[in-house]
């Protein structure tokens, strides 16, 4: 009976995968039990019941706890809860902004400011055509003496020099030509040793490249945008019809329709009435209709123009399905039924299925909200019962 219930039970929360990563941090990120039990959203009497009841979990953890803890990652650890452990981690890993310093002690930044100064007022006491090799030499000489006296600069061996003081046009100008000159050029050679050039290029077959490549540029980028949007009707016609159906001559239009608004005798007996039509005639069926009977009998084969709408609406949905939801095309056992293929019928299972996808994405959002809160309203208790 104790075998049926444990089988038949509700699901353990601190499952097998639980557990060994539960020792993992323990062992690796040098969690205590409580943090690694905290972060497992795992309540730490349960953890303490587990290790009661199975042995070999409480071996696991034993064997962990005993592992030697890293110090650097048991600082940024506390470094979340206090602030000595923070300020402790600033002034290790940034000396140069966070660590104490003496008074008189100075820093790569004063020192690259102070020899920038130096470079600046020897440049201003040579004339303009030496400049450039005064330059050359003193810029090799503060090089040097970056080395010496801060073996451990920065990156690539550059000092972070932010922002000066105070400008310096004259080094800034030597400094842009000495970084501007051409890189040397490796030349290849013939049999006989002679450098042999590239061809030379004409600017003519450049300019058509570029011209070709801005043309690709700007259909690719068309395209894109009418893939974005979906199908949109031709220029200049505002209808689902066809190109020839909307196409409309004024010159036939007004002649016909002062054809047909010629205004007939008084005496003849086919006079329009005071709207213009002509007065309804019975037909065979009784039908009183201005229209012959061939005009009033429906044709069930002429398409709409409210089904290219439908057409087009299916397909943004259909479009907009592959975007957020995939997968739910794995189940077309509907969209397959015969009174599926109808427009309407389509359109509102396409929009149903992709309904049920967004509420079932808000749901989930708003059960991750919940139990994102949940665990830190359990961290808040936690701390409180520790303080």
């Amino acid at each position: 009976m104790i075998l049926e219930n444990h089988i038949r039970g509700r699901r353990r929360v601190l499952d097998d995968a639980k557990k060994a990563r539960l020792c993992e941090l323990i062992d690796q990120e040098s969690y205590t039990v409580e943090q690694a039990a905290e972060s497992l959203d795992v309540s730490l009497r349960t953890v303490q019941r587990e290790r009661r009841y199975d042995q070999d979990f409480d071996h696991e953890v034993r064997l962990a706890l005993q592992q030697s803890p890293d110090p650097l990652k048991l600082m940024e650890h506390a470094a979340r809860s206090h602030w000595r452990a923070a300020a402790w981690l600033l002034e290790r890993t940034k000396p140069e902004e966070f660590a104490r310093k003496p008074v008189n002690m100075t820093s790569l930044k004063l020192v690259a400011t102070a020899f920038r100064y130096i470079q600046e007022a020897a440049l201003e006491t040579v004339p303009a055509e030496c400049r450039e090799a005064l330059y050359r030499h003193t810029q090799a000489a503060i090089e040097q003496s970056f080395d010496c006296c801060f073996p451990m600069r920065g990156k690539w061996g550059e000092p972070k020099i932010k922002q000066l003081p105070f400008a310096t046009p004259l080094a800034d100008v030597q400094s842009s030509k000495f970084w501007g000159e051409p890189v040397g050029v490796l030349h290849d050679y013939d049999e006989e040793g002679n450098i042999v050039f590239p061809p030379p290029v004409d600017p003519a077959e450049v300019a058509a490249r570029q011209a070709r490549v801005a043309e690709l540029k700007q259909r690719l980028a068309e395209r894109r945008r009418q893939e974005a949007l979906g199908p949109r009707p031709a220029a200049g016609i505002l209808s689902p019809k066809t190109a020839e159906t909307t196409e409309f001559n004024a010159t036939k239009s007004a002649a016909t329709i002062s054809d047909a608004t010629e205004i007939p005798s008084p005496g003849d007996p086919l006079a329009a009435t005071d709207s213009g039509a002509l007065p309804a005639e019975p037909t065979a069926n009784n039908i009183l209709s201005p229209k012959p009977p061939e005009t009033t009998t429906t044709v069930a084969n002429t398409s709409s123009p409210v089904d290219g709408n439908l057409e087009l609406v299916i397909a943004l949905v259909e479009r907009t399905i592959d975007d957020e939801c995939p997968e739910t095309w794995h189940d077309t056992e509907e969209l397959d039924h015969p009174d599926a293929q109808d427009p309407d019928i389509r359109l509102r299972l396409l929009s149903e299925r992709l309904e049920r996808h967004r509420r079932k994405e808000r749901r989930q959002a708003r059960a991750a909200d919940k139990k994102a809160k949940a665990a830190r309203k359990r961290a808040q208790a936690q701390r409180r019962r520790a303080a």
